[in-house]
């Protein structure tokens, strides 16, 4: 299994970021960065391996993705591209 039943919950816009914290269960692995503050929230799965599923927002865009298998995610202590560190954020 390539994910090995970690999964990474990207919050790709405001709205998902802001609710985050009120649908999303507890977790002590959350990360962001400047511009983006608690944007992934990792989890472990009982799927040992699965495919992403994207929830788009019609014409809008991306509301948020749950990473699996052949989707990378920058981490921290990474530097995302914007040139932003990437760091975790602690409940």
């Amino acid at each position: 299994a390539i994910s090995g039943g970690l999964m990474d919950c990207d919050l790709d816009c405001r709205e998902a970021i802001a609710l985050a914290g009120d649908f999303l269960p507890s977790t002590g692995q959350i990360h962001g960065r400047a511009s983006k503050r608690r944007s992934h929230y990792w989890y472990w799965v009982t799927e040992q391996s699965f495919e992403t599923v994207k929830f788009g927002n019609g014409s809008n865009g991306m509301l948020l993705e749950l990473r699996g298998d052949r989707h990378a995610t920058v981490v921290p202590t990474s530097m995302h591209e914007s040139g932003e560190d990437v760091v975790w954020e602690w409940e």
